[in-house]
């Protein structure tokens, strides 16, 4: 739900707010504190989610499905004709299993760059206005 209501003007601050000048209503922080704020802020880069992990857990599937059907294909071939009808489905699991874990992966990684891109961007945007409004309240 927008709001409506218009920006607070001198007319409508609080009345003791009114007798103090423009100097003083406007909030005031030591320069150290700003640093320790700007350094936290620039510290958050370091906590953008690394989605590539499931990247690189779908690669190891992907190789351990892999590596598992050659191993299958010579075990499958000795199997009865009833057991063999009974695991019919573990073949085309294991080449299934190496199709979707490349097709996540590429997807995990990609994603994986373009959020911390992007992440990067609006912390660095956020750095610019706090040190922009930092070299307006210093004059």
């Amino acid at each position: 739900m927008p709001d409506n209501q218009p920006a607070p003007t001198p007319s409508t601050l609080p009345s003791e707010a009114k007798g103090q000048s423009q100097q003083d209503r406007i909030f005031s922080i030591g320069y150290f504190d700003w640093l320790r704020i700007r350094g936290k802020v620039d510290k958050l880069k370091q906590l953008t989610p690394y989605l590539a992990g499931v990247g690189w857990t779908c690669i190891g599937i992907t190789l351990a499905a892999l590596l598992a059907l050659p191993v299958w294909l010579s075990a499958d071939s000795e199997l009865s004709s009833g057991a063999r009808m009974h695991y019919t489905f573990v073949t085309p699991l294991l080449i299934i299993i190496p199709i979707a874990g490349i097709v996540i992966s590429a997807y995990t990684f990609i994603v994986g760059y373009q959020m911390r891109q992007i992440y990067a961007i609006m912390i660095k945007d956020v750095l610019d206005d706090m040190d922009a409004v930092l070299r307006r309240s210093s004059r």
